[in-house]
């Protein structure tokens, strides 16, 4: 499965957004935490999800995914 990291637009997005997206994730990996780097807004770091999660994430407005090439991809 891909492996992703994702952030929102702002830190405004990220406060109306990041339950969902936490949903989205969890759901797809069964898993409930995973590194997020503190910035501003955050930057997630969760296990590798597959391309469902990825669609339904990438559909959300405010939401920027970035596949990490090279990683969870076998």
């Amino acid at each position: 499965m891909p492996q992703i990291r994702y952030t929102y637009n702002d830190a405004l997005t990220f406060d109306k957004l990041d339950v969902r997206v936490r949903e989205i994730i969890q759901k797809d990996t069964g898993q409930e935490d995973w590194p997020v780097a503190i910035r501003d807004p955050p930057l997630g770091n969760p296990p590798p999800v597959s391309e469902d999660a990825i669609r339904k994430l990438e559909a959300i407005e405010g939401v920027i995914i970035d596949r990490v090439e090279g990683e969870g991809d076998n």
